[in-house]
């Protein structure tokens, strides 16, 4: 899959227009995702318009976190992977290494994200956040303490992760029970952190994105999560509508993402003005999404469609939402202008693969140059 391919499906998933199936998963490929994906965060934040995100002064904290979670995704060793988690900064909410626990081997059927902190006592936090609430049906986060002693071993079994080291018909929960049998509390504590059940199947980015609000959250407002007796809803930013607004600065930052690979193909049909004209029309089905959610709830008609075009039973807002979600991203995938313009993307790669095998670059040695003279 070529670059500019890969960030406009890494949008589609996180706008929720496409299922995770979509992107191609394995070690080499998740580091290319990963490398996108936290790319575009950077971006995101460095816009940081009127203090959105992050306070100014806390910015670069979190940009170098996302840094550090980037060459955690590319460790190629369990002793890079410790050094790393070792560097965290003790009690900095702004010091973190955000990943992913994969559930089944180079496909997998569910991911969730992880938080990584070093607190006080130079013990080491992981948050579980899945908002499937696979670990616990009460909450989406949950966590657990790892004492310093026992860092070696946890950074083998989150680089086993990473790598899918997991051995057909193991666990699909393997390596957090692993995790579990390290930490002090022999089993993840629920949070009083509240986020919005999962209505499709895009947990690869999905869980990853909540995992980073959880993180901008935490730094912004250093609240303590361990207690049970008030409930805490993470937010981009305490203005209205923050999540849409979010959206629409990822949107943003991606397109600049895609601008950059789209110069390496070299195609004049792939300029500025199509590229954003295609990443526009994928916010706008983000849009129609939330406006089907937003006003369709309460319209008996609405239902009826949404039954009967994603062959589901409305009973509730959750099941309503679901359905919405499927109509939207059955509907983006059926959209032939959006077809034409992948298909183009994947003819342009092809015609510059063969181009390459007919007229291969030659490069001579310095011996070579002189032997020719």
């Amino acid at each position: 899959m070529n670059d500019l391919k890969r960030h406009f499906d890494i949008l589609a998933v996180a706008l929720g227009l496409k299922y995770s199936g979509t992107l191609i998963y394995g070690d080499a490929e998740g580091k290319k995702n990963d490398q996108i994906l936290f790319s575009t965060y950077k971006t995101m934040l460095k816009q940081n318009q009127n203090k959105f995100f992050i306070d100014n002064q806390k910015l670069s904290d979190v940009l170098e976190s996302l840094d550090r979670s980037l060459r955690f995704s590319h460790a190629e060793t369990r002793e890079e992977a410790e050094q790393l988690i070792h560097q965290l900064k003790s009690e900095t909410p702004s010091s973190f290494i955000l990943c992913r626990d994969e559930r089944e081997k180079n496909t997998p059927s569910h991911a969730s994200g992880l938080l990584l902190y070093k607190n006080k006592n130079k013990d080491y936090l992981i948050y579980n956040i899945d908002k499937n609430r696979n670990i616990d049906k009460r909450t989406s986060v949950n966590f657990l303490t790892i004492p310093a002693d026992k860092l070696t071993k946890l950074s083998k079994i989150l680089l086993e992760e990473k790598l899918n080291y997991r051995l057909p018909g193991a666990s699909p929960f393997e390596n957090l029970r692993k995790i579990v049998d390290l930490s002090e509390e022999k089993f993840f504590l629920p949070t009083d952190i509240s986020l919005s059940l999962q209505t499709i199947g895009n947990c690869y980015i999905k869980n990853i994105e909540a995992a980073f609000k959880v993180a901008l959250h935490r730094c912004n407002h250093s609240i303590n999560y361990y207690s049970k007796d008030s409930s805490t809803t993470p937010k981009w930013n305490n203005s209205l509508a923050s999540t849409l607004k979010m959206r629409y600065y990822f949107t943003l930052a991606m397109k600049k993402q895609m601008i950059n690979s789209a110069i390496q193909l070299d195609d004049p049909a792939l300029n500025i003005t199509s590229i954003n004209k295609m990443a526009d029309k994928l916010f706008q089905y983000y849009l129609e999404k939330k406006k089907i959610k937003t006003h369709g709830w309460k319209d008996q008609e609405t239902h009826s469609i949404l039954e009967k075009k994603t062959d589901s039973k409305i009973t509730d807002y959750h099941s309503f939402s679901k359905a919405a979600n499927k109509y939207v991203a059955d509907t983006f995938s059926n959209d032939l202008e959006t077809k034409q313009f992948f298909s183009l993307i994947d003819k342009i790669q092809v015609a510059k693969e063969r181009k390459k095998e007919i007229n291969p670059v030659k490069k001579h040695s310095i011996n070579n140059k002189y032997h020719t003279l």
